[in-house]
């Protein structure tokens, strides 16, 4: 119960002290005369003090001056616009359609530069978006390359290590294709910049570093595009060098890479493979591609070869004469020189030709006058431009069951070789006349024996011409 009246007693207490300090306000500002008193003495005592002469009348006047006006209201002073707005608001009836034509011009004048500000900021805008796009597709294409790059750096480097070791430049190479990826990662490594980044106040700048980016990663993709014109090349050097050793297992015969021509080409292909930074890759591989065709060429004419020297070795081993020594000797001679010149075709030939002349050799043979239906046994030649003439018998050589063989013939006009069953050799003319009469007479040649040809012999030895071995023609 005391500690209910306690509370009301501090509560009523609170309640009479907040009257009594506003009752003490109110006699404070009632009681003017001894204010004034108040004031007038503390001035005229700051006066007295700093030594400034001050009359009395002087001071009560600004005193009473002060006191008369502290409680008046006196309203702030409106500013020009203020106050150009509060007259218009008054005398809105009176001028209220110029007021509206005002507010139109003031609304339209507002709405045009709200556009004008609107279409700046557009085209700020769309310039940002513009330079962004550009830089971001530049950056896009230049990382696309890096990235191809270095996978194409990865699998070059680790392609074919001892052919690496045999191409003095694939170092050299990768060094370079490594310099340029390193030269351009700082420059592809940050995005372009967000296009909403731009203001009027930075467009200039802004602008001016997305040129100057965008040329930087142009010069990237420039430094890009080389390295892989520099990994092509060496995959074309490297592609080359592994065709050159497959070639190497294909035709491992020695004698094959002794031929002069392959030689050649073998040197041809190493010097465009130690040109500086790849600059014979395209030379290589067309030099390769060459050398492949020339040792299929080789390996045809070898195999040829082989086939002369074994028939040449047989003909050897017959005991031929000297005369038929030396036209062998010739004709495996003109296969080695074919053979060196890569000539399979020419080796081909030869081979045939020795063979049909171990089958020729191998045989006897009789030398007959032709005496056959529909076949001329003589040819008279007539030369107009000397006047002279020459005799000529055509013969036909036949075997032991009488079959007719064709013989290695050397046309004495043309100075042509050719295998033939019928020929004509020189004789005199009274041997012309003779048998032209027998043939005349009868119908038939009776004396048809014009020489033979013994077995393991090149050689025919004929009878009735003018020499041992007359000349002889093929076409009349």
């Amino acid at each position: 119960m005391a500690a209910g009246r306690l509370s009301e007693q501090l509560g009523a207490m609170s309640i009479i002290d907040d009257l009594r300090h506003r009752q003490m306000v109110v006699a404070e500002h009632l009681d003017l005369p001894r204010r004034r008193a108040d004031a007038e003495q503390r001035i005229r005592n700051y006066y007295a003090a700093h030594n400034i002469p001050v009359d009395d009348a002087l001071v009560a006047q600004g005193v009473r001056a002060y006191f008369d006006g502290r409680l008046e209201f006196r309203p702030a002073a409106p500013g020009k616009l203020a106050g150009l707005l509060s007259r218009l608001y008054v005398k809105r009836g009176e001028h209220a359609k110029a007021y509206g034509l005002w507010l139109g011009c003031a609304a339209t004048c507002l709405a045009m530069w709200g556009g004008m500000n609107y279409r700046d900021h557009w085209r700020l805008h769309r310039d940002s978006r513009e330079h962004v796009a550009q830089l971001a597709e530049v950056l896009e294409q230049a990382r696309a390359s890096q990235k191809d790059v270095i996978a194409q750096a990865v699998q070059l480097a680790g392609r074919s290590g001892a052919a690496h070791a045999q191409l003095r430049p694939a170092a050299a190479m990768l060094a370079q294709v490594q310099a340029g990826l390193q030269q351009t990662e700082a420059t592809l490594k940050d995005a372009a910049p967000e296009a909403d980044a731009i203001t009027a106040d930075n467009r200039g700048a802004f602008l001016a570093a997305l040129g100057q980016r965008k040329a930087e990663a142009q010069s990237a993709q420039a430094v890009l595009t080389q390295a892989q014109h520099t990994l092509q090349r060496l995959e074309l050097m490297l592609g080359a060098q592994s065709a050159m050793l497959a070639l190497q297992r294909q035709y491992s015969e020695a004698v094959l890479w002794n031929a002069p021509a392959i030689r050649q080409q073998v040197r041809k292909v190493q010097l465009a493979l130690e040109e500086n930074n790849g600059a014979g890759a395209t030379a290589a591989q067309l030099a390769v591609t060459e050398l492949g065709t020339q040792l299929a060429q080789a390996a045809l004419a070898e195999g040829h070869l082989q086939d002369v020297r074994q028939v040449v070795s047989l003909l050897g081993k017959m005991g031929l004469s000297g005369d038929d020594r030396l036209r062998v000797q010739a004709l495996s001679q003109s296969a080695l020189s074919a053979a060196a010149q890569l000539d399979a075709g020419r080796v081909e030939a030869l081979a045939a030709q020795a063979e049909a002349l171990l089958s020729f050799a191998r045989l006897p043979l009789n030398i007959l006058v032709a005496d056959r239906d529909g076949v001329r046994s003589g040819v008279e030649r007539n030369y107009n431009a000397s006047g002279g003439k020459s005799w000529y018998l055509i013969v036909e050589a036949l075997d032991a069951e009488g079959n007719n063989v064709q013989v290695p013939v050397r046309n004495a006009e043309t100075g042509d070789s050719t295998w033939t069953e019928f020929y004509g050799v020189r004789v005199s003319r009274s041997e012309y006349e003779r048998v032209k009469a027998e043939k005349q007479s009868s119908g038939h040649v009776d004396s048809r024996e014009m020489g033979s040809k013994p077995a393991n012999s090149l050689t025919v030895r004929y009878a009735r011409t003018l020499k041992a071995q007359p000349d002889t023609i093929t076409e009349w």
